[in-house]
């Protein structure tokens, strides 16, 4: 249970900081002023998201790849 808190912390602490940072903290740009530090914040989360699908999609395939007859008779396929 401790784990599980200490590396929720250690995620979501640093998360809202930068998102801070993104939004509050960051000068404007010249051109696009507030639209820009979107993007400080909208890109990372786009490339967490992929990352997250990707691995989960791969994870996917590697167990229905092993699935065996025994496995598949446990889960009443055969």
């Amino acid at each position: 249970m401790k784990r599980t808190v200490l590396s929720t912390l250690l995620v979501t602490v640093p998360m809202c900081l930068a998102g801070y940072a993104a939004l509050f903290v960051a000068p404007d740009e010249r051109t696009m002023h507030a639209a820009q530090r979107i993007f400080y914040f909208h890109v990372p989360s786009w490339i967490a998201m992929f990352v997250a699908f990707f691995i989960a999609a791969i994870g996917n395939i590697a167990y229905l790849t092993s699935l065996t007859e025994m496995g598949l008779a446990k889960c009443g396929r055969r």
